[in-house]
């Protein structure tokens, strides 16, 4: 059975592999600066989540992923920060109090692989948000280059693990134009201290959607667009930008 959490297996891989948190500035402008609690839903290790809580905010992260959660508790708990953690089912979520905002990004929202699903995501947010509550997510934009099939034997990028051993990385994608899912296969392959190799691989699918499908699903579910941009710097949206930024509001 494949549970599209292969990506997930190595909490520590994962935060050395998405450093930073570009998404920071763009949200803080839109979060209001007398909020309740904001959820992090797909929070992961707390990339996002852990710098919200230090600007202030009431924290809690929300992930499908035990081993991801317990990562995010050990950062939460060294840096000394106030945050509650939870495993949920995105899709099945009820809170005991309804939240001022939803921040889910890292393009989390293309795990849900069917526009079925999307809709019950975003249905179930709303139902989950306070009246007027924001809901700010990410998705990449289908541009050609996006979903043009990619080779293993293209390197993608290199980088050092937490062992100091280089680490080239490979994608493999294909892309189904009739369920809009691009299946990928990530190989990585680690120059070991003896010389030796050893190879990693992850699959994950991940479903793209089209802006104006985007905008039926948000109006569908209840959502109101408040604007959308091609990056968290607020590029245009557009084929020359890699991302759809979404804000909305209940």
């Amino acid at each position: 059975m494949f549970d599209n959490m292969e990506e997930y297996t190595d909490p520590n891989r994962y935060d050395k592999e998405n450093q930073g948190h570009h998404e920071l500035a763009l949200i803080l402008q839109h979060l209001p600066k007398e909020a309740g609690t904001i959820v992090d839903l797909a929070c992961g290790t707390g990339r996002l989540t852990l710098p919200l809580a230090e600007a202030g905010y009431r924290m809690l992260g929300i992930d499908l992923h035990e081993g991801m959660l317990e990562a995010a508790k050990g950062k939460s708990s060294a840096r000394n920060l106030d945050i509650e953690w939870r495993q949920a089912d995105a899709l099945q979520l009820e809170l005991e109090q309804q939240a001022d905002a939803f921040v889910m990004v890292g393009n989390s929202f293309q795990h849900f692989l069917t526009q079925e699903e999307q809709l019950q995501l975003l249905t179930r947010i709303r139902q989950n948000l306070a009246p007027d509550g924001l809901l700010i997510f990410d998705l990449r934009f289908p541009s050609r280059n996006e979903l043009a099939q990619s080779s293993r034997e293209d390197l993608a990028y290199t980088y050092k693990d937490l062992l100091d051993q280089t680490c080239n990385v490979y994608y493999d994608s294909q892309y189904d134009p009739v369920t809009q899912i691009q299946h990928n296969t990530t190989y990585r392959i680690t120059k070991l201290r003896d010389g030796e190799h050893s190879t990693d691989e992850a699959r994950i699918h991940l479903r793209f959607t089209y802006p104006q499908e985007l905008k039926l699903l948000l109006a569908q579910a209840g959502l109101h667009l408040e604007a959308w941009y091609g990056s968290w710097n607020k590029a245009s949206i557009g084929e020359d930008h890699p991302s759809i930024v979404v804000v909305c509001r209940r």
